[in-house]
């Protein structure tokens, strides 16, 4: 499994590093991509240098995005054309998509969240225009899985192997991980 974590600058660091680390720890091929190539830095200052840049990918050669919130980088992500024509391509090819935190509005501009249940970060709810809200820490419809915020980023990751890999390895890894 390919999955790539959607980078901007101004990108969540917890939400970032828990997703990318949970879904290593399952074996799962994950990797970064930024809106540009080189450094970007976190919402908290943190410097990160993503594996690859957007533009380079083809969501065929994909399995499934992460989209990460974080203020700006939800902002930066859905202002950047190719992250809204990736989610479009994955969403129309049934392929699973996750976000946590603000990220979900990323995915109400790309427009593939229309009628689904989805969970934000608090305050965005009325945001999501076309979407069916759900106070849940982390919600599941379909192929769309979506979560609060940083305090929920391992619990949104572990769902994310639950459903992307097996129950079992996210219970070990859970396991693993004394969460």
């Amino acid at each position: 499994m390919e999955v790539a974590i959607l980078l901007a600058d101004g990108f969540e660091e917890i939400e970032t590093a828990a997703v990318f680390d949970v879904l290593k720890r399952a074996g799962v091929g994950v990797f970064t991509a930024g809106i540009k190539p080189g450094s970007l830095s976190g919402s908290r200052g943190l410097s990160l240098t993503p594996d690859t840049c957007i533009s380079s990918l083809a969501p065929a050669n994909l399995d499934a995005v992460v989209i990460p919130g974080g203020y700006p980088g939800y902002v930066n992500l859905a202002n950047t054309p190719e992250v809204l024509a990736m989610l479009r391509q994955m969403a129309a090819a049934g392929k699973p998509i996750a976000s946590i935190c603000a990220g979900p509005l990323v995915l109400e501009k790309a427009g593939v969240i229309k009628g689904r249940k989805v969970t934000c970060y608090p305050g965005m709810e009325d945001r999501l225009v076309s979407a069916v809200f759900s106070p849940g820490q982390v919600v599941v419809d379909g192929n769309i899985i979506t979560s609060r915020g940083p305090g929920t980023a391992i619990e949104f990751a572990l769902k994310l192997v639950k459903h992307w890999v097996s129950p079992e390895m996210a219970d070990r890894v859970k396991k693993d991980m004394l969460a």
